[in-house]
């Protein structure tokens, strides 16, 4: 495993799709994890330090692992299989005192990459990647990387991005789709990809 840091988000021009750029530590090379949009602005939000009112879903997860003892510890991107990215949380339960044994006990969470990701940036974990992954994935990269007009394009859309137009949308396909009709977009996945 060698440790790995957020460079940003990115769109894949080709693809019309966000990537999360991990750049491999002590190399010029990075690994680049293809993501939902809704992640993407979960993580771009994280990025820019921006405070929401309210928990949304990474939030509410990580409130669920601490009202249970428990502290996140590290994160890793452990494999490729059939182009998805496969992850891990781990996750130490801390003992309560009041409890006959109260070592503390690790735990290992299956999650999907940019969940891991997402949760990384939003507690400072490290991430970790598999020399497995790296090997299969990873690009060389300048570490300097000078941002292109389609980088601030997709920057000042996550800037901008709504969620009560995401809303008013995805309840659109769902009527469109009990009608019968076509849904609004059809070309979207739900699981991180790797071209």
């Amino acid at each position: 495993m060698k440790r790995a840091f957020i460079n940003g988000l990115f769109k894949d021009a080709e693809h019309n799709a966000p990537i999360v750029q991990l750049l491999i530590e002590n190399t010029n090379q990075a690994v680049h994890i293809w993501i939902g949009g809704c992640e993407a602005w979960a993580l771009g939000m994280t990025l820019e330090k921006v405070k929401l009112e309210r928990p949304l879903t990474h939030d509410l997860l990580i409130n669920l692992i601490r009202s249970f003892q428990a502290k996140p510890m590290r994160v890793t991107i452990h494999s490729l299989k059939e182009g998805v990215f496969h992850a891990k949380l781990f996750i130490t339960k801390l003992g309560l005192p009041q409890d006959e044994d109260h070592e503390p006990t690790n735990l290992e969470i299956d999650c999907r990459a940019s969940d891991a990701i997402i949760i990384a940036a939003k507690l400072n974990l490290p991430i970790y990647v598999s020399s497995e992954v790296i090997l299969e994935t990873a690009i060389p990269v300048e570490v300097q990387k000078k941002y292109t007009d389609e980088d601030r394009k997709f920057h000042d859309f996550l800037q901008s991005f709504n969620l009560e137009e995401l809303k008013h949308h995805l309840e659109k396909d769902k009527e469109n789709r009990e009608a019968g009709e076509e849904p609004l977009n059809t070309d979207s996945e739900d699981d991180d990809t790797e071209s």
